[in-house]
């Protein structure tokens, strides 16, 4: 290459060599840029920061934690004072629970990869009511206007038909007829007096004949009542107070027994009209159920 550096030397101080001569102390200083492969001068800067910008990004990075746990701290401050407040006044909750708003959805969510719910039972109803904004929808229905027997479901109509005539507090005696009624729940005694509210519960709860059919046929001092003429008024209830359907519902005793007669008709009614009589019983009887 023909390219070439030059140095500049100064001299220091001599020294005299051990010869008696001077000794000149040289050091080279390099004046002139280092050239590059190419021969062109490559100048090579280093970009420095200044004073000011320095002391900010140190004082930058320092502060970031101190910010973070200053979050931190709010968050939590702010979740006790709201907790202790929620302590020693309730109402703030219920008040937020009330202003939440849920989409108006009246029919289930159907998950379509599970198979269709099967029943064994011959007629099933499921119907969700809401009473408040008096709406109802049916979540499943299977023969739901098939009329069929409804054994021990009659004793809804004849607590809602006694709970009409008769006060709460009446006294009824118990009578052999009613004793000798199928089955044992509610163990009756000939003779025994209880009340119509009693009796009332020993009926719903245990489903005992003997009570029901105590209920239907009363000695409470001049009033008598045969058991005819309870049906009768069980019957009328259904159809013009309820607003059954005579071909759909029918009552022949206040028991739900099958008739010993096996060619006589028994009990019967659909899951639809059943419907019908529990939401009857919710809105002025709920007491029944």
């Amino acid at each position: 290459m023909n390219s070439r550096t030059e140095f500049t030397l100064k001299s220091s101080s001599p020294t005299e060599s051990r010869h008696g001569g001077t000794k000149v102390k040289k050091r080279a200083k390099l004046s002139s840029p280092t050239e590059s492969r190419h021969g062109r001068t490559k100048v090579k800067k280093r970009a420095k920061l200044s004073s000011p910008i320095k002391i900010f990004l140190i004082a930058l990075i320092l502060s970031l934690p101190f910010f973070w746990g200053i979050n931190i701290l709010e968050k939590g401050l702010e979740d006790f004072f709201y907790t202790r407040e929620l302590e020693k006044n309730p109402l703030i909750l219920t008040a937020q629970i009330s202003s939440f708003t849920f989409p108006d959805i009246q029919e289930p969510i159907r998950n379509q990869e599970i198979p269709d719910l099967k029943i064994s039972a011959k007629s099933a109803i499921s119907v969700f009511v809401d009473s408040r904004e008096g709406k109802e929808s049916i979540l499943f229905q299977k023969n739901e206007s098939e009329k069929l027997p409804i054994a021990s479901l009659t004793k809804l109509m004849t607590a809602w038909v006694a709970s009409n005539i008769y006060q709460l507090s009446d006294k009824i005696e118990i009578s052999k007829e009613a004793v000798e009624q199928e089955g044992e729940m509610g163990r009756l005694k000939v003779g025994e007096i209880l009340s119509v509210k009693e009796l009332l519960h020993i009926m719903l709860i245990e489903s005992s004949n003997d009570a029901a059919y105590a209920l239907a046929t009363p000695n409470i001092g001049t009033k008598k009542m045969e058991e005819e003429s309870f049906v009768d008024l069980m019957n009328l209830e259904a159809y013009y107070n309820i607003g059954l359907k005579p071909e759909n519902t029918h009552f022949i005793n206040p028991t739900g027994l099958d008739p010993k007669d096996p060619f006589q008709d028994t009990n019967y009614s659909t899951v639809k009209d059943l419907v019908e009589l529990v939401k009857y019983l919710i809105k002025y009887q709920s007491e029944i159920l």
